[in-house]
């Protein structure tokens, strides 16, 4: 895996995610993606279709986007790993074309393995469910993805 300096959602981001398969297109891909459709993802991706304008954003999405350097920190201050977001890219193989936006990535001083972190802002029913401890299936093949690229042992 490669680590690039491109900031989520910066100009140079998007143009690269034009390209490459983000570990959040693995969830539209597997059928499960609560925002977007293969189809609509197709056509996205081969520049037919245009994004969605910021205003269409569902109310969830744009607060969990708000929130995550919240989230984040409290992160950093329970777990004493510091949790950068950074771009991941590929470098295995014929799959160069593989991508994840994390939303945090760090390494834990006691064994020197990468962990990650996946911020969401759900309703409640996602939330208890998270709780009970069980993994949202709407973003189970994002978190796959993220783990297979980058290796970590985890991802909070």
């Amino acid at each position: 895996m490669k680590i690039i300096d491109t900031l989520q959602n910066s100009d140079e981001w998007i143009a690269m995610r034009k390209n490459k398969i983000g570990a959040s297109d693995a969830n539209v891909i597997m059928g499960v993606s609560e925002y977007t459709t293969r189809r609509e993802m197709h056509f996205l991706k081969r520049g037919v279709a245009q994004p969605k304008k910021e205003g269409e954003s569902t109310y969830v999405k744009d607060k969990g986007h708000r929130i995550e350097p919240k989230i984040r920190a409290w992160l950093e201050i329970e777990t004493g790993i510091d949790f950068p977001a950074v771009t991941a890219v590929s470098d295995i193989p014929d799959l160069e074309f593989l991508m994840a936006s994390l939303d945090g990535c760090g390494t834990d001083p006691e064994d020197g393995q990468l962990v990650l972190g996946e911020f969401k802002y759900c309703g409640q029913e996602n939330f208890d469910m998270v709780v009970a401890g069980k993994w949202l299936p709407q973003y189970y093949p994002q978190i796959q993805q993220q783990l297979m690229l980058t290796g970590a042992k985890f991802c909070w």
